[in-house]
């Protein structure tokens, strides 16, 4: 089943400025990305993807 990025952050028990500092964009941004807010753009959904250790775009909904 395919979850959004914010989901998997709150699964994992994640706060959004230790993501956001991880791969190196302003929270506010982040925050944008996962609440739909603003188009994230592909290289950071691979960098989340690489935090998160998802293997495929396809376990993420956009």
């Amino acid at each position: 089943m395919a979850c959004t990025f914010l989901e998997i952050r709150i699964s994992k028990g994640i706060e959004l400025e230790f993501i956001a500092k991880r791969i190196g964009i302003a929270v506010d941004k982040l925050d944008g990305y996962e609440q739909n807010t603003k188009t994230m753009p592909c290289s950071i959904a691979v960098k989340l993807c690489k935090v998160y250790k998802i293997a495929s775009f396809d376990q993420i909904k956009f």
